[in-house]
């Protein structure tokens, strides 16, 4: 027609544009060219267009007035509403601006709208062509990707190769969709210009698989011998071994695990099930491992005396004397990492490592694989530790080479007082080791039952630190509970050695002023002033401070200087059900 030019005519069939319904855009065609409604190929556009569209059939007003049917162009086919019952659409819109020029002329809207009646009814002709033209041209479409459909089938079959990946993964790919758009058939010969380089990326592809393979291999092999390595450390009674990275570099999970992807057998021989199964269930396997085992404690242990200040130590069974302890097994072998100077969860109370924390460590967020190589020389001894050690040694009158030195330590309990930060910090053997980070030199002394009852006038409560500052949601409402108290704070203790030995001094000061308060005149000296000077006497009963956990946290940071509190720092006036006393 001569509304159109040549650019505006290919725009009007092949431009695109955007979707009635979700105004994303689509290369369709128009679903009808009388009244120009464009849908993309969702179903979903289509049924929402028929429910609430811009449409309107014939045979409603004002359609069905004649006189305005005349003047509308309308949909020449019915695709747009999914119907395969004919039905002529009109534009909504379109009807009620003409019924609207009727009914304000009704008798000369005809006249007027003569020129407009002539070009719809030639428009609609080219519509109609139009859409028969499309038709076709669908229809060829169709018959065309059928076609390169079954060649590729054919070809892929021909050659032993995946018709997805020939699709997907090769070039061969590309050339088919861009036949079909172009609505061309692909031929051999198309096939054979780019036939060396769709072999070559096929050779590429089943190199990448098989690589994909080892990997996905290899890393489930790694994960067989994590688990075995888990179940170990598991077991009772629990036994001395080395890290995950460590434990892996040992020849008999060398050789089942691999040392890369590229060292696991293709195709594969062992799943990673029968990895597991060999670990334990395999005899000699099982054997070697044990004795791999062995050997590499012995090194460590001979590295680690070394460190502890016995380089030629030798082992206690070769020892005439069998009752003598090697240095790693004693009470006194604490280990710091020099490295990363840092504990796993389990020895976070100690704040240090012993023999078997030694050989299990390992430097978290240390990418480099030499890193976690582990060394004796990695590691010195905590001298603040081993120090204060063997001064409770010493007041139990014990050697640390002594194999009951262990369990005399056990036995002591809650009965050690640290002389250097206050009367009321008791704890056992085991706090003792973390508290003694706090000072340079640490003074100790082991008291007796009738004093540890005066001391403490709140009975302690193990592991309070750790199990209040859980994860389990309903310990917030514990840590809110004004429920706990300081242990530094003199009112916490109910009568200790120490206020023992300030009560003459005490005494004294108030005699010197009584003394003084006789010598000024009467009127300066009251009964107030004596009485006022009486209170500086300790009392066996004082009130005692009460905090929430946030709270005596604040209170030990800015009072008393301890970023870190500890069970030996602070107790809780009521008893705290932790979560798993409740289980049992």
């Amino acid at each position: 027609m001569s509304i159109f030019t040549e650019v505006s005519y290919a725009a009007f069939l092949f431009g695109g544009g955007n979707c009635e319904i979700c105004k994303k855009h689509t290369e369709l065609p128009y679903a009808a060219f009388g009244t120009r409604i464009r849908l993309c190929h969702l179903d979903a556009c289509k049924a929402t267009f028929k429910r609430t569209g811009d449409h309107t059939p014939a045979n409603l007003y004002p359609i069905s007035d004649g006189r305005i049917k005349q003047c509308l162009a309308y949909a020449e086919n019915n695709q747009c509403l999914m119907q395969t019952r004919f039905s002529t659409l009109y534009r909504l819109s379109d009807a009620l601006r003409e019924a609207n020029e009727c009914l304000a002329d009704p008798d000369g809207y005809l006249e007027k709208k003569k020129k407009k009646i002539a070009f719809i009814t030639k428009y609609m002709e080219f519509c109609n062509s139009l859409d028969k033209w499309k038709q076709s041209r669908q229809n060829l479409y169709n018959k065309t990707v059928a076609a390169n459909e079954t060649f590729s089938n054919q070809l892929a079959q021909e050659k032993g190769w995946v018709h997805w990946d020939l699709m997907s993964s090769t070039p061969y790919g590309s050339m088919h969709r861009l036949k079909n758009s172009r609505i061309e058939r692909v031929t051999r010969r198309d096939y054979d210009s780019i036939a060396d380089e769709v072999k070559r990326t096929f050779v590429h592809l089943a190199i990448l698989r098989e690589r994909k393979a080892r990997e996905a291999a290899y890393a489930n092999t790694r994960y067989a011998v994590e688990q075995h390595h888990q179940r170990l450390r598991s077991q009772l009674p629990h036994i001395v071994l080395p890290s995950l990275d460590v434990f892996r570099r040992l020849p008999i999970v060398q050789l089942l695990q691999g040392t890369s992807p590229e060292t696991v057998d293709f195709p594969l021989k062992e799943s990673p099930h029968d990895v597991s199964t060999t670990l334990r269930k395999e005899k000699w396997v099982v054997e070697r491992l044990n004795e791999e085992l062995c050997q590499w404690r012995e090194k460590v242990r001979k590295g680690l005396a070394a460190v502890l200040g016995y380089p030629n130590w030798i082992t206690s069974n070769e020892n005439t004397n069998s009752e003598v302890l090697h240095p790693v097994d004693r009470v006194t072998a604490r280990f710091l990492c020099k490295t990363c100077s840092r504990v796993a969860s389990r020895y976070r109370e100690d704040d240090c490592l012993d023999y078997a924390g030694a050989c299990a460590h390992f430097c978290p967020g240390k990418k480099d694989k030499q890193v976690n190589v582990w060394a004796a020389g990695r590691f010195v001894k905590d001298e603040k530790a081993i120090a204060v050690l063997q001064k409770l040694l010493a007041l139990c009158e014990t050697d640390a080479s002594c194999p009951e030195a262990a369990a005399t330590l056990e036995s002591l309990g809650m009965a050690i007082q640290c002389t250097s930060c206050g009367p009321g910090i008791v704890m056992n053997s085991r706090s003792l080791v973390g508290h003694s980070h706090r000072h340079e030199k640490m003074m100790i002394r082991v008291l007796s039952k009738e004093e540890v009852s005066n001391v403490l006038l709140h009975p302690p409560q193990p592991f309070i630190v750790r199990n209040v500052t859980g994860s389990e949601p309903r310990l917030k409402s514990v840590r809110l509970q004004l429920n706990f108290g300081c242990r530094h704070c003199p009112s916490s203790s109910q009568y200790s050695s120490a206020q023992v030995e300030t009560q003459p001094q005490l005494e004294r000061q108030l005699t010197l002023l009584e003394t003084e308060s006789s010598q000024q005149p009467k009127s300066m000296s009251s009964p107030e002033a004596s009485t006022s000077a009486k209170q500086g006497c300790p009392k066996t009963k004082q009130v005692v401070k009460r905090f929430s956990f946030p709270g005596i946290n604040s209170h030990l940071k800015e009072k008393h200087g301890i970023s870190d509190p500890r069970d030996e720092d602070i107790f809780s006036f009521d008893p705290i059900e932790l979560p798993s006393q409740k289980k049992k």
